[in-house]
């Protein structure tokens, strides 16, 4: 059976509101940062941390999970794939 998790997207969220990095920061990750996403499943969502494995074109990355969630059907460790758009927080 195949579970859909929704990644949050604040392509057009107010940045100064959500306190969001710039989107220029956000477009031009690296391998090896570690950044944060708003996971959503059914009626719950999570902030997780997600170690970025793979860098691919147009803002889109590969990442391995680095939290244990609660209510989203994920794993720590899994590997996921997401856009600039879907990251709310940058580890310095």
């Amino acid at each position: 059976m195949t579970t859909f998790v929704c990644l949050e997207d604040y392509t057009d969220a107010p940045a100064d509101l959500l306190e969001l990095p710039e989107d220029l920061s956000r477009k031009h990750l690296r391998e090896g940062q570690l950044v944060k996403c708003v996971f959503k499943f059914g009626g719950y969502s999570e902030r997780m941390w997600v170690l970025i494995t793979h860098v691919m074109p147009e803002g889109v990355y590969a990442g391995i999970l680095r939290n244990t969630p609660l209510f989203i059907p994920l794993v720590f460790g899994e590997t996921l794939t997401f856009k600039w758009s879907n990251v709310i927080c940058i580890a310095d």
